[in-house]
């Protein structure tokens, strides 16, 4: 702005050396209408920059915003993945637990068969006694019936 003042303050001095008839008001003219063009080159250049400018603030500023959601969002799962860590603890106790009592179940199978095998032996030791496969047994077995 202050360069186009300067070229407007120029232009009336230049008019003023031309009512006066110096040799040098042409050669002012020339340099002024240099240092106009110039200032209409920058003037656009800076328009264009501010423009570019404008356009990679609006950008920063939503990048930004995506940062900011995207810190949010890694927050969200680091507390997740600490739940999901403190849960898999917790289940690899529980599993630990499980399978001691899977293995003890498996040890106390042998009892079973045990008391299974005790029960026959003491249900045959029985029917034998009562004379069930002896001749007597069956003779009796005849007679009641």
């Amino acid at each position: 702005m202050k360069a186009k003042i300067h070229a407007k303050e120029i232009e009336s001095l230049v008019s003023v050396m031309r009512r006066k008839k110096s040799e040098f008001a042409e050669n002012i003219e020339n340099l002024r209408q240099i240092y106009v063009q110039h200032i209409t080159v920058l003037d656009r250049e800076l328009r264009i920059t501010g423009n570019a400018l404008r356009k990679q603030i609006i950008a920063l500023k939503n990048t930004e915003a995506e940062l900011l959601k995207a810190k949010a969002q890694i927050a969200e799962q680091e507390r997740h993945k600490a739940a999901i860590i403190s849960h898999n603890k917790s289940l690899s106790k529980k599993l630990k637990n499980a399978e001691g009592y899977k293995d003890k179940y498996h040890k106390l199978q042998k009892y079973k068969w045990i008391v299974w095998g005790l029960g026959a032996w003491i249900l045959v030791k029985f029917l034998g006694g009562l004379g069930a496969w002896s001749p007597q047994g069956r003779i009796a077995k005849a007679l009641i019936g």
